[in-house]
């Protein structure tokens, strides 16, 4: 080690062995820092998911609603459309 080596002055290898520590911790606090945040956005980011996928759903119900009723409305003109040609073929019969 360093210090096996009979720096002159052991006082400067401390402070550098003390600033390193130092850098280390700081190293890490923000790696935890950075982690903490990341678990949040990700948390963040499946709720939106979530919803996005409630909402997905919520229009495809309504999609199909609205195609269930828009059937039935083409249904009817079609019915209606034969209808009033037949009427019209009865009227020219008579």
């Amino acid at each position: 080690m360093a210090a096996a080596q009979n720096f002159s002055d052991q006082g400067l290898l401390g402070e550098i062995v003390t600033k390193l520590n130092e850098f280390r911790n700081a190293v890490v606090d923000a790696l935890n820092a950075l982690t903490a945040t990341e678990a949040e956005n990700v948390a963040a980011f499946e709720e939106r998911v979530d919803s996005l996928n409630a909402e997905f759903a919520e229009f495809q119900r309504t999609i199909a609603a609205v195609t269930v009723d828009l059937t039935a409305v083409n249904d009817k003109i079609q019915e209606l459309t034969a209808f009033i040609a037949q009427r019209d073929a009865d009227r020219k019969t008579f």
